[in-house]
C-alpha cells in the first residue's frame, strides 16, 4: 500500500472515500482495482475466491452509492 499511495497520492483522500468507515480490506480491494486487477487476479493475491471479490465489490458499491459499474470509478480516476 505504501508504493501504491506515493504513486496516487490523493487516491484515498478523495470525496468518494471521505466519511464512508471503509474496512483497510475494502480499501485493498479499492486499491487493486485502481490498478487495473480484475475479480480474478485480486482473488488469487487475497488468497480468497472470485466469488468472495464480487461479494467484497458489492459491499463497497454499496457503501460509496456507486451506481454504475465498480471499476469505472478507480481505473478512470
Amino acid at each position: 500500500m505504501e508504493k501504491f499511495e506515493i504513486i496516487y497520492p490523493d487516491f484515498f483522500n478523495s470525496e468518494l472515500f471521505y466519511d464512508k468507515d471503509l474496512t483497510v480490506n475494502e480499501l485493498y480491494i479499492c486499491a487493486l482495482t485502481k490498478l487495473g486487477l480484475n475479480t480474478k487476479d485480486i482473488a488469487q493475491i487475497s488468497n480468497t475466491t472470485p466469488k468472495s471479490v464480487e461479494s467484497r465489490k458489492y459491499r463497497i458499491k454499496k457503501k460509496l452509492n456507486l451506481t454504475e459499474k465498480f471499476s469505472v470509478y478507480f481505473i478512470s480516476s
